[in-house]
């Protein structure tokens, strides 16, 4: 790990597959939507992928932008472990996600969520670039290559991950929200949505 993060952007030239870390929950996901539409702008060819939990899964699976999305069972795992008979299965689904990230050869991790789950599935992905924001907490700095300076005024959530598109070379302007259509899709965000009550 690394302790003393560079605060210059990588070259975004060496980068040619992207994994977005933002595994939840469902409105910083959303929130975190116009960093991925400015990235796409300006890197059309590169491969983006998105590591999203299960919760927050419905807005992103079938998303024009993405070119793969992985989703993360983390939660109920945490659930699971109450329950030794459901430890073979859960180990089984946390290996597959290890495998998945390892496989996916990913030169730029971008870390939007900043904390000790995020950096560790960070390190995992084994990616040459690793990019956070520099207000990021639990330590988790300490697994970023470049640090993304975030002013210390207060920001809008969507005004940080902007920060990102511009530290890695795309316009942070206009701030588009970008959802996947058709049937299927709007059924997986209607069961993302919190029942009344």
């Amino acid at each position: 790990m690394s302790s003393l993060a560079q605060s210059v952007s990588p070259p975004m030239e060496q980068v040619k597959r992207i994994l977005i870390l933002k595994p939840s929950s469902l409105g910083d996901v959303v929130n975190a939507l116009p960093f991925l539409a400015s990235l796409r702008r300006r890197y059309p060819d590169r491969h983006i992928a998105w590591l999203v939990e299960e919760e927050a899964a419905g807005v992103l699976l079938g998303h024009p932008l993405l070119d793969r999305v992985i989703v993360s069972g983390r939660r109920r795992w945490g659930q699971e472990a109450l329950a030794p008979l459901r430890w073979p299965s859960a180990f089984r689904e946390i290996g597959a996600l290890v495998a998945q990230l390892r496989e996916g050869r990913y030169d730029l991790v971008v870390d939007l969520q900043g904390l000790l789950k995020s950096a560790l599935m960070l390190l995992v992905a084994g990616a040459r670039f690793r990019v956070g924001l520099a207000d990021a907490r639990e330590g988790s700095q300490r697994a970023l290559t470049h640090r993304v300076p975030i002013p210390s005024a207060p920001m809008h959530a969507v005004d940080r991950y902007m920060e990102a598109a511009r530290f890695l070379g795309a316009d942070p302007s206009p701030k588009t929200f970008i959802f996947p259509s058709g049937p299927e899709s709007r059924r997986r965000r209607r069961r993302s949505l919190p029942r009344p009550g």
